[in-house]
């Protein structure tokens, strides 16, 4: 009976995941909803395959990652010699495989941060208190949807790197080493993963949409979600970067004994990779050093059995959550004071900018297009730093890098006015029932992204100056403002021609919606066209 149970309960788990990614999916939609709502009604397998998708992609990426770690694995190799001090062997092959498996947290958030929250958010679970569930029945529920969703990405997250470490290293004992510790890993990522989707969920829930507070918060979790996006490739570039200047420093000055104990017994980031790096030569590994590496894995493993224990607490209270009806008495019964409002006159141009700037902060997509183009400077100076440090240093190639950004950063006006301009398109704004000007609404959206394309070049030049350590970019990016606020307006006008054409009047909304693509297509080609006509 209560195998069968389980089954029935991992069986209506499907539904629950299904809710749970729909609800990230209009959370994350922003004005766009009225569209990802016609989807669902033209095919009912629209979910389910954007759950096999999310899971294929997920994975597939998972297993990508570690196989770009091979070429680590091979530059270490081909640097280091049988004659290589081992202190400083134990430590480049910690810091391998420190980097393996910080990347792998980042993919696991990557993928799972928005569906999580939306489970945290208690949404998926509120019809299931309808059925004759008990509480425990329902927190099992609560974990079978969890694992339905994530459970591809956790399986490969725990066994990827080690296969690929056994292949490399035919090393069996390694493998059974990382295994522990990359389980050990993913547990604790996903235990983090649900406690930061709890906050998440929070955050950006309806109850908080008019709180300034929790719009500064939307875009400081927002942010943070770039820097994890963006931060694996960063973090697998500085890793290559670093492992020559590593094995070049401690051929002739290798780290001492006592600091390898010290790193050896963090719990994290360091422990697992001490663990995995010392049984890849057991037999010259001193027996202090792996007394400190074990110690640090208990230490992770207890960090580990703590974070799961909040997680789960966290799950179950969401999963069971109940409606206080005596609370909701009590508030009802509360006397209603009058609220004074107090209407102010400002000039529509001021009133635009503030309703653009509200409604970006209350749903992810409409603030990722603000937000993007700000972090934009912070992912080219990771990026590029040692590219352009190294090539860059006469005059003729700082105008050749100048040409180069001012080339590649026409995806910032794209993108401000493909995100901008859309938001009047859906039911989501109520401006687009009212009587309102189109020329006020376009007078206010040029200036926001004029501003925000100026904060973006600025920042941008500011970062190339600080690499090439020359004041000639900064004068060049600063100088040419004028040609991209130019090339800004040109694709905001393209984009109200091809798509706000009416017979007396243009509009922002998208009205001729035929040959979309092809017209986008046409307003990215006459971009970069016209800027490398003009450089």
């Amino acid at each position: 009976m209560e195998e069968k149970k389980g089954l029935k309960l991992f069986s209506l788990s499907k539904f629950t995941n299904f809710e749970m990614i729909m609800d990230s999916q209009l959370a994350s939609s922003g004005a766009h909803q009225a569209k990802i709502l016609e989807k669902y009604a033209k095919n009912n397998k629209y979910i389910r395959n954007q759950a096999i998708s999310l899971k294929f992609i997920s994975a597939l990426l998972m297993v990508l990652m570690p196989f770009l770690s091979i070429i680590m694995y091979f530059e270490i190799m081909e640097n280091i010699d049988p004659f290589y001090p081992i202190q400083g062997r134990i430590f480049v092959f910690s810091f391998f495989i420190l980097i393996s498996l910080v990347i792998s947290i980042f993919y696991l958030f990557l993928f799972g941060l928005f569906t999580t929250s939306s489970l945290m958010s208690g949404s998926a679970f509120k019809w299931l208190h309808t059925l004759p569930l008990s509480r425990k029945d329902l927190k099992k529920l609560g974990f079978m949807t969890l694992f339905r969703n994530l459970n591809v990405q956790m399986i490969v997250m725990t066994f990827a790197f080690p296969i690929i470490l056994l292949i490399l290293t035919q090393n069996i004992f390694a493998f059974f080493m990382c295994l522990i510790s990359s389980f050990l890993i993913t547990i604790f990522g996903g235990s983090i993963l649900i406690i930061v989707a709890e906050k998440f969920s929070r955050v950006f829930s309806e109850s908080n949409r008019q709180s300034s507070k929790a719009n500064l918060l939307r875009m400081v979790s927002l942010m943070g979600f770039f820097i994890i996006a963006f931060g694996s490739s960063f973090v697998m570039q500085f890793g290559l970067n670093a492992i020559n200047d590593l094995i070049a420093n401690f051929s002739s000055n290798p780290p001492t004994m006592g600091l390898n104990m010290i790193l050896s017994m963090i719990p994290l980031p360091f422990a697992p990779g001490y663990l995995v790096s010392l049984s890849l030569a057991p037999d010259q590994a001193p027996l202090s050093l792996w007394g400190s590496s074990i110690v640090g894995m208990g230490l992770l493993a207890g960090l580990t059995f703590l974070t799961y224990k909040i997680a789960i607490k966290s799950l179950s209270s969401v999963a069971t959550f109940e409606v206080d009806y005596s609370k909701t008495k009590k508030d009802a019964k509360k006397k209603i004071k009058p609220i004074l409002i107090e209407v102010k006159s400002t000039s529509p141009l001021k009133s635009y900018i503030r309703k653009d700037l509200i409604s970006s902060t209350r749903d992810y997509q409409s603030l990722i297009f603000v937000l993007m183009p700000l972090v934009y400077p912070i992912i080219l100076f990771f990026s590029m730093q040692g590219v352009i440090s190294e090539e860059v240093s006469s005059i003729f190639s700082n105008m050749i890098l100048w040409a180069i950004i001012i080339i590649v950063s026409q995806f910032i006006p794209l993108m401000l006015v493909g995100g901008l301009l859309n938001m009047e398109e859906s039911g989501s704004s109520t401006l687009a029932s009212l009587p309102l000007l189109p020329r006020d609404q376009a007078k206010a959206k040029l200036v926001l992204m004029l501003i925000i394309h100026g904060i973006s070049m600025s920042l941008m030049a500011i970062v190339l100056t600080v690499i090439t350590q020359s004041v000639n970019m900064l004068i060049l990016i600063l100088g040419s403002l004028p040609i991209t606020w130019a090339l800004l307006l040109f694709v905001f006008q393209m984009k109200v021609r091809l798509f706000g054409t009416m017979k007396f009047k243009y509009v922002l909304e998208e009205v001729n919606i035929s040959n979309k693509l092809l017209k986008w297509v046409s307003i990215v080609a006459a971009d970069i066209g016209v800027c490398i006509f003009v450089l």
